[in-house]
């Protein structure tokens, strides 16, 4: 069975607290929001990297079909 994990497992400790670094015992800057939204959107790319390239399932295609036809006829 898979092991479970957080979404703080993606980020490395010392970029999600600001704290120092490991290897050098300096201290780094704490990631602003824009930084620290850009290394969970690589991350999470790099772990669903083989799902966003497995087609859509037809029953999802039908569903989105549907809803943009519906948005077409709700337009003036």
């Amino acid at each position: 069975m898979p092991q479970k994990t957080s979404p703080e497992d993606a980020v490395p400790s010392s970029k999600r607290h600001g704290r120092g670094s490991e290897r050098s015992g300096k201290p780094e800057r704490a990631l602003s929001d824009v930084e620290l939204l850009a290394e969970i959107g690589r991350e999470l790319r790099s772990v669903y990297n083989d799902l966003f390239r497995e087609p859509v399932p037809e029953h999802l295609v039908r569903i989105i079909e549907r809803l943009e036809q519906r948005k077409g006829e709700a337009l003036p």
